[in-house]
């Protein structure tokens, strides 16, 4: 490792040790938080995994977890998706990462990686009751988040590898029996792969923001850090993660995938988060150089993942991908 990537392992080391203390003092203050649409991680793919991708952040999902990974994509991506979740809540996600490494601009060779995201999170009829339990109607509630990000590699060499960098920003809104919240929430986060090594790293920080206000109440954003390690080495990927909210405990994640034959992925993950803790799995299948509606799609990505959520209930979670372009 040449002195300036040591230069960089420690800056990058010292930065999650700091945030991390930072957002453990904020645990003393543990609540209920809002924005829950911003907590609930739409795709299949790293929820198999136990949402352990912070420095996996190597397609459009990285928005929701580590935005600087959109500095990986050189492509088109159209992520869809459909979640079940547990109480009767459904859970839609939709967007597109647009590469701009073929604009140029002086004195510029890669421009980045946009993209942008719509999430929406609905219930079933919840029953509305009186201060004496009697039920005297139904209510629904729905949140819905714009997220908008940015992603460029800031370092690219044989020598340092390549560093990275993020940020997203998120419109959200909130709605529970007609009374309406509207706020904007925000992610920032670094990710460097080493060079020659299979080893990246990862550090985010999600969900900044204002609380969100109610005629008679608020809440805090569920503002979290997350570090990261993962490894790959020809058709395998491990990860881990740390995380560290501000309302609530700190709390580990590790996963990872298999690829075989290149067109089928197993996925095995678990996610100590006491709200879900245990363990997660699922598969994936590539489809490559296929005809989608007219359109030639250079890879096609399939994902189901069964996540159990503990007293809550299993939930199932399908998601597709559609990549454009050239490698």
């Amino acid at each position: 490792m040449t002195p300036k990537s040591r230069i960089l392992l420690l800056i990058l080391t010292a930065s999650m040790a700091v945030l991390l203390g930072t957002g453990r003092a904020g645990a003393a203050t543990a609540g209920t938080t809002g924005a829950q649409v911003a907590e609930i991680m739409p795709d299949a793919r790293a929820a198999a995994m136990g949402e352990t991708f912070c420095a996996v952040a190597d397609d459009i999902n990285c928005i929701y977890y580590n935005p600087a990974g959109l500095g990986t994509i050189g492509w088109t991506e159209i992520p869809v998706s459909n979640n079940q979740l547990f109480g009767g809540v459904n859970c839609q996600f939709a967007g597109i990462a647009y590469s701009l490494r073929d604009v140029r601009a002086a004195n510029i060779d890669d421009l980045g990686t946009l993209a942008v995201g719509f999430t929406e999170m609905q219930s079933g009829d919840i029953a509305a009751r009186d201060t004496l339990g009697i039920m005297y109607g139904t209510f629904m509630t729905k949140d819905q988040m714009f997220a908008f990000a940015y992603g460029k590699a800031l370092v690219d060499d044989e020598a340092m590898g390549r560093l990275m960098a993020g940020l997203s920003v998120k419109a959200i809104t909130e709605e529970i029996a007609g009374q309406k919240s509207k706020n904007t929430a925000f992610d920032a986060g670094t990710l460097w792969r080493l060079p020659s090594s299979g080893l990246s790293l990862g550090l985010a920080i999600q969900n900044m923001g204002e609380k969100l206000s109610y005629q008679t109440s608020s809440f805090d954003q569920p503002t979290n850090v997350k570090a990261g390690v993962a490894y790959r080495e020809d058709d395998l990927l491990v990860g881990f993660d740390v995380n560290n909210p501000a309302h609530a405990d700190l709390y580990y994640s590790l996963g990872g995938e298999y690829r075989f034959a290149r067109a089928l992925v197993f996925r095995a993950g678990y996610n100590a988060r006491s709200a879900q803790r245990g363990f997660s799995a699922g598969f994936g299948v590539s489809l490559k150089q296929v005809d989608v509606l007219f359109m030639y799609v250079r890879d096609v990505e399939i994902d189901y993942a069964f996540v159990p959520m503990g007293e809550l209930g299993d939930t199932h979670r399908i998601a597709m991908i559609f990549k454009l372009g050239a490698d």
